[in-house]
């Protein structure tokens, strides 16, 4: 039996980071859906499960990958950008439109863009 197992899954794509996020996901609303009570959320984990079933079961190789590598760019640019908004604080120029950053806890302090050399207060 083990071996049937086995060769079915063999040149299958097989478990990866998406697939496990969204089988957390899937456990979160379920555990939501006991206090909602809704027809509606009680489908949507077993829409879900399913979803992450057939990408376990894919021969599709280039396809998952590139699914799971635009999801794992995602969640970095995420996790990045709420670690880097708890560290430095982002104006707008005034001038030219352009982002600027600033560490936080300076106080007030005068602010040079890069992109014009406009120079403008803020606190930060």
């Amino acid at each position: 039996m083990n071996n049937k197992i086995r060769k079915f899954f063999e040149g299958r794509y097989g478990p990866d980071l998406l697939g496990r996020d969204l089988i957390f996901l899937a456990l979160f609303i379920s555990i939501l859906n006991l206090f909602v009570k809704s027809k509606i959320v009680s489908w949507i984990p077993f829409v879900i499960s399913l979803i992450v079933i057939l990408r376990l079961i894919s021969k599709n190789f280039p396809k998952r990958y590139n699914e799971n590598r635009i999801y794992a760019l995602w969640r970095q640019r995420m996790k990045t950008n709420t670690t880097d908004r708890l560290k430095f604080k982002y104006f707008r120029c005034k001038t030219c439109k352009q982002r600027v950053r600033v560490p936080r806890g300076k106080g007030k302090v005068t602010i040079t863009c890069p992109k014009c050399r406009s120079k403008f207060d803020g606190k930060s």
